[in-house]
């Protein structure tokens, strides 16, 4: 099949009550250095509602374009309703590479995003490459149970979609000099479009120190046999 419209590589960001993820920052850098390979742009796609960081900065961390899809009815995610905008928009683009954060929502978002546009996904990517011969992204996951990396390629289907683990990648430091374009796209969705009806949000306690923002995690195990040993390692 001839592909040669289809050109870029997207990725899907996350929010956090209108906050940029930190993830999204870490797989924009990444995209960045996989375009530099290939020669493509990299786009990165924001849903949600009430946006309160600046789109900017994720050009300055290696996008060339920051497509904003902000609405009231995307204020929670619904794999239905994300589904349909997302569809909708990358039927129009036509990306090259989809990049999803390998999240609960990620993992039900991607395989959804695939099925509409006829590809495979490949799950849980802990590294990304570019094959300089075909210009085919590898993707390399873990395999029989953790003892191989597995690479794996999409020759044949387009868009080229994978989840990728947050904390994989460093977050790159940003170029405030890099040029760019924010973008802010039109939803077109009815509360009909909503999967799940939303009642209530139980909150549950906010761990202070959250292990996938951790630089380093120290870890100990059954050879501890005494508090006194605890607490040294804490």
């Amino acid at each position: 099949m001839d592909f040669s419209d289809y050109k870029g590589i997207y990725v899907v960001g996350a929010l956090f009550d209108g906050h940029i993820r930190k993830f999204t920052g870490e797989f924009t850098g990444e995209a960045r250095a996989l375009a530099d390979k290939s020669g493509e742009e990299v786009s990165v796609v924001l849903l949600g509602s009430d946006l309160k960081d600046d789109p900017q900065s994720l050009i300055a961390l290696g996008a060339d374009h920051v497509y904003v899809m902000d609405d009231p009815l995307l204020v929670h995610y619904d794999g239905q309703a994300y589904q349909k905008v997302l569809v909708k928009f990358f039927r129009e683009k036509k990306p090259s590479t989809v990049i999803f954060g390998a999240t609960p929502k990620g993992r039900d978002l991607a395989p959804r995003i695939a099925a509409d546009l006829v590809c495979g996904v490949t799950a849980d990517v802990t590294e990304l490459d570019i094959d300089q011969d075909t210009g085919l992204v590898i993707c390399s996951r873990p395999a029989m149970s953790g003892n191989i990396l597995a690479d794996i390629i999409s020759p044949d289907y387009r868009p080229q979609v994978c989840t990728v683990r947050p904390g994989i990648f460093r977050s790159p430091a940003p170029d405030a000099s890099r040029k760019g374009e924010a973008v802010h796209v039109k939803v077109e969705l009815e509360q009909s479009d909503i999967g799940t009806i939303l009642k209530e949000i139980l909150k549950g306690e906010k761990d202070e120190h959250p292990i996938e923002t951790a630089k380093v995690v120290v870890a100990g195990g059954r050879g501890f046999h005494s508090k006194e040993e605890w607490d040294r390692l804490y």
